[in-house]
């Protein structure tokens, strides 16, 4: 009798700790209702360096010739770097949630020069060329959640995102002459101009979320805007970053 009674007591024993196990876990799983959050990180906007070519163009434009010859020709440019993205969602059930969201990637900046012989006045010329390029994109996926754990879960994200890039740039083209021994400004000729752009682009991405609570997740993912059709103009963007979940619900 004292070992069934005692066998009876172990058996309850296990199933309310079981019980318990899953209350616990249970506890940090996805709860439907709104979130809001936030990541930082690495971005990239794939855009080019003010080309040759691009240079080219510029002194033809300034001396009104294509007769000259180049010496030099450098360029450079940094189109990645520091990124975010702020968004909010609402999740309907643990696979299941609409997300919102709005992306702004580090300013892109690029330099170039060129220099060479002015064939028609016999002046040696030098042309710069200097540009900015402000990127962000406001985006609105769907997004399907699979739970690994009670408070792992991985996801898949896909929708579309309006793309907006305003670009801003200034060129400067001179030919120098000598009077004597002092140089003298025979040609010297500036500009500068803007221009904005925005478009439609397909956007996806995946990620991972660990859950410290029901209210409070971190979040790793990356994130692309995909560039579609013939458009030259503007370029896919990348986004790699961690942040955090606040669940309201």
């Amino acid at each position: 009798m004292r070992s069934k009674k005692l066998s009876k007591k172990i058996m309850m024993g296990v199933a309310a700790l079981g019980v318990s196990a899953v209350v616990v876990t249970n506890a940090n799983a996805s709860q439907p209702g709104f979130y809001l959050g936030g990541l930082l990180g690495w971005g990239k906007v794939h855009e080019e360096n003010i080309s040759r070519g691009d240079m080219n163009a510029v002194t033809s434009s300034a001396i009104k010739s294509n007769n000259f010859t180049t010496n030099s020709f450098k360029n450079s440019g940094v189109d990645s770097g520091a990124a975010g993205r702020l968004f909010a969602g609402y999740q309907f059930n643990e696979n299941w949630a609409a997300e919102m969201g709005w992306s702004k990637f580090r300013n892109m900046t690029t330099n170039a020069s060129l220099s060479g012989i002015d064939k028609v006045s016999g002046l040696p010329y030098q042309s710069t060329a200097s540009g900015t390029l402000k990127t962000d994109a406001f985006d609105l996926v769907a997004k399907g959640i699979y739970p690994i754990t009670n408070n792992i879960n991985v996801y898949g994200k896909l929708g579309v995102a309006y793309l907006m890039q305003r670009a801003n740039a200034s060129v400067h083209v001179s030919e120098t002459a000598k009077r004597g021994s002092v140089p003298v400004n025979a040609l010297s000729k500036s500009g500068s101009g803007s221009n904005n752009e925005h478009k439609i682009y397909p956007t996806f991405g995946v990620g991972a979320t660990y859950e410290f609570t029901q209210n409070v997740a971190a979040d790793l993912s990356w994130n692309r805007i995909q560039k579609t059709g013939g458009s030259k103009s503007m370029a896919s963007t990348d986004l790699v970053g961690v942040g955090l979940i606040y669940s309201i619900g």
